[in-house]
């Protein structure tokens, strides 16, 4: 996850080259077509608890006598369980099909032409 951090510093003013970098964020919002705001919120929120959770892991490490260094034996192994799970994800979300961003306008008129005819 660092790098990606690193990777979109460097990106961010370009705009292929960012989306690119924020494809986790793209996706959660394709994914979520009625509620896309949300989802991006519980991401950045779930994100932010996983700091704070890999902090207090860490914290435990150096508490238990495993030393200063083993911080990043822990966010190793946390990395690798991150990727597990992201590898799940993807490996139970492959029958659901492609998703496509749903922007403001379009969901306006989706929502336009449902009460036109109901």
């Amino acid at each position: 996850m660092s790098s990606a951090l690193v990777a979109f510093c460097f990106t961010v003013h370009l705009t292929v080259r960012a989306l690119i970098t924020t494809s986790v964020q793209m996706l959660l919002m394709a994914k979520a077509k009625d509620a896309p705001t949300m989802a991006a919120a519980s991401n950045h929120s779930a994100f932010n608890l996983a700091n704070a959770g890999g902090a207090w892991l860490g914290g435990l490490a150096i508490s238990a006598g495993w030393g200063w260094a083993s911080p990043s034996l822990v966010g190793a192994a946390l990395g690798v369980v991150g990727l597990g799970l992201a590898f799940m994800g993807g490996f139970m979300d492959r029958g659901g099909g492609r998703s496509e961003v749903i922007t403001g306008a379009q969901r306006e008129q989706a929502v336009a032409s449902q009460s036109q005819s109901g």
